[in-house]
């Protein structure tokens, strides 16, 4: 299963509307809330294309989540993505993954002030 971690801001950029049901919100963003919002093809091949979410979920590893929403036919971002939940943004700051970009960005930046690059 292709799962996507996204922000609330994702869908909304985007002006992705569900199909059923809802997006996540930015309180259950921000809380880590164990929601989902499931592809429409997994919403019709698994849930049985049921308008009715209450009391579905679906289980990846050893959490459980509770499927909110369903995402429009032929939104699959990633391609193949099946499930997206919530990404929680304490969590995306605690590690220096773009600090490189910045840092390279910024050297670059010097070089062609500097007449360099």
């Amino acid at each position: 299963m292709c799962i996507g971690l996204r922000s609330k801001s994702f869908f909304d950029v985007l002006g992705v509307e569900p199909a059923v049901g809802r997006m996540f919100s930015a309180s259950e963003e921000n809380s880590g809330e164990p929601v989902a919002v499931v592809s429409y093809g997994y919403w019709q091949s698994r849930l049985g294309e049921s308008e009715n979410l209450a009391g579905q979920s679906v289980r990846v590893g050893d959490r459980a989540y509770s499927v909110i929403g369903v995402a429009p036919l032929g939104h699959e971002l990633p391609l193949g993505t099946e499930l997206w939940v919530p990404r929680q943004p304490a969590a995306e700051n605690r590690t220096a993954h773009n600090w490189r970009v910045v840092e390279t960005a910024s050297i670059r930046t010097a070089d062609v002030e500097a007449g360099i690059g």
